[in-house]
């Protein structure tokens, strides 16, 4: 008996593994930058902070869906906000959580991300 309850404690977390956050209808539309020549001559709307505990906890598929449900949040939170560009401000995991912080801007029309030289 003692090896079937050793390992019903991973149940719960192999159901996790292919977690996501939802993404809220209109969310994919918010653009997310670290260019702020982009956000020139927008509205400042506030700071959105997204964090998740689990970072890295999987390995690097999982930090790689981590950084993608982080930004996923952060989307969320502009959209309620009514921006449609955030500036990332800071990215950094500390421990098991990464965390992203990024100003949201409302701008009237997006210039495209200028192409990055070689």
């Amino acid at each position: 008996m003692q090896g079937p309850m050793r390992l019903a404690w991973m149940f719960p977390l192999a159901l996790c593994l292919g977690c996501t956050t939802a993404m809220v209808k209109g969310a994919e539309k918010i653009r997310v930058t670290a260019n702020p020549e982009i956000v020139h001559g927008c509205t400042y709307l506030g700071e959105a902070k997204a964090q998740s505990n689990q970072a890295g906890m999987w390995g690097a598929a999982g930090a790689e869906k981590d950084e993608e449900n982080v930004r996923t949040m952060l989307r969320n939170e502009a959209l309620k906000m009514g921006g449609n560009i955030v500036l990332l401000q800071t990215s950094h995991a500390t421990g098991p959580s990464l965390i992203y912080r990024g100003e949201v801007y409302h701008c009237d029309t997006l210039a495209p991300e200028p192409a990055v030289k070689p």
